[in-house]
């Protein structure tokens, strides 16, 4: 946001966090798998399709933990990470299966407009917040069509470890599809003004924003099989989104709004069961 709103200080800020953060596990992981994919072992897969291997492989699927996410401190209670789900769970236990999956999202510097708008529609599947820095980047000059594909791939690989950290939930675009809205007659106007008033850190609306921002991005992509979210779909999926919004205040970093470990059947213990829920892991 600080590069779309031309803030140098926030971004400047963005820079030195990065530089003192210790998440050597995340350049460890990424390095490997580029270095994978640069050996071009399998052929190149859409970011959905990635996803639904990280699925299919029960090695991956078990990697994670309900534990990773419920974390609290023994005195005061109070949520903390202490054991990291992706350095702890996913790489400690399904580090090399992850990283040939993720070795397989590979960017054509040369379909750079189709695979940023196609990242931003898996985002779309998966709840991630972060998608719409890269129409930033799409648009930044003073970065190489190369810099630009490999950034794709570092986010788009970074969304499969975390996937894989929640549990590697079955996404079902059905369900979504089908939400009833609370409220009648709600178009993104009224999505976006309620997402304004909703008291938390700003989780919804960076949400629902990149909701619609991956509606227009997408549109002219629709019809290929990658783009899984529906020009149809989006708005459901934002009015979902503030439906599904807790009017419970944050816990110091914890929310209300989002299911932590979403992969996990003790992650969905304290909502009530859909009617005519399958048997089997939860969903998405």
């Amino acid at each position: 946001m600080a590069l779309e709103f031309k803030q140098a200080r926030l971004l400047a800020e963005g820079f030195a966090q990065a530089c003192v953060h210790h998440d050597w596990w995340y350049t460890d992981y990424l390095t490997e798998a580029e270095t994978l994919s640069k050996r071009q072992v399998e052929p190149p897969l859409p970011l959905s399709a990635c996803v639904d291997l990280a699925r299919a492989n029960e090695k991956i699927r078990n990697c994670s933990s309900p534990y990773y996410h419920m974390q609290k401190r023994k005195v005061t209670g109070e949520m903390c990470l202490d054991l990291e789900p992706a350095r702890d769970g996913v790489l400690k236990n399904a580090g090399p299966d992850l990283i040939r999956v993720a070795a397989r999202y590979r960017v054509n510097p040369n379909d750079l407009e189709r695979a940023t708008a196609e990242l931003q529609n898996t985002a779309g599947e998966l709840n991630v917040t972060s998608s719409i820095g890269h129409t930033m980047f799409l648009a930044e000059t003073s970065l190489t069509r190369e810099q630009k594909a490999r950034l794709l791939e570092y986010t788009g690989r970074v969304y499969l470890m975390s996937y894989a950290g929640q549990g590697s939930p079955e996404i079902r675009l059905d369900w979504l599809s089908s939400h009833p809205s609370r409220l009648p007659n709600q178009g993104w106007d009224e999505v976006f003004d309620r997402a304004c008033y909703h008291e938390d850190d700003g989780h919804m609306c960076k949400l629902i924003r990149c909701m619609a921002h991956a509606q227009d991005t997408s549109k002219p992509y629709d019809h290929l099989p990658e783009f899984r979210v529906k020009q149809s779909v989006f708005l459901t999926a934002g009015i979902a989104a503030i439906d599904s919004g807790s009017s419970q205040p944050m816990d110091g970093t914890k929310h209300f709004d989002f299911v932590r470990g979403a992969g996990f059947e003790e992650a969905w213990q304290r909502f009530p069961k859909r009617v005519g829920y399958p048997a089997g892991r939860p969903h998405l």
